[in-house]
């Protein structure tokens, strides 16, 4: 099974209003049983895409030290190379068949929940 998918394409670039999103998807997908979600904050401006990128992943930075999600890996770092996205591979083996597996794809972040 692969990664539920959580946009945050046209959404304000204001923390609170990311973390609004993020935390309401989330805690959604948690009910319903899914393991891994794949955070996409590509956007047509850079500025926006890079502020998107921060503050989503600032806030599951937070969210990890709440123990409310059990890891997240940048895309950048979504591999079978890099720590984190070996970590996410043992968390749920599936991920190995993501489209973005080894893509060093900035746009997205993977979350376990």
């Amino acid at each position: 099974m692969s990664a539920s998918i959580v946009s945050l394409e046209g959404i304000s670039t204001e923390s609170e209003v990311v973390a609004h999103k993020i935390r309401l998807e989330l805690s959604a997908l948690r009910r319903i049983g899914v393991r891994s979600v794949k955070i996409l904050h590509s956007s047509p401006d850079q500025e926006t895409e890079r502020e998107l990128g921060q503050a989503c992943r600032q806030l599951l930075n937070n969210m990890l030290a709440e123990n409310k999600i059990r890891a997240f890996c940048p895309g950048e770092f979504f591999g079978p190379f890099e720590k984190e996205g070996q970590s996410m591979a043992r968390f749920d083996g599936h991920l190995r068949q993501d489209p973005d597996w080894a893509r060093h794809n900035q746009h997205i972040t993977m979350v376990a929940l």
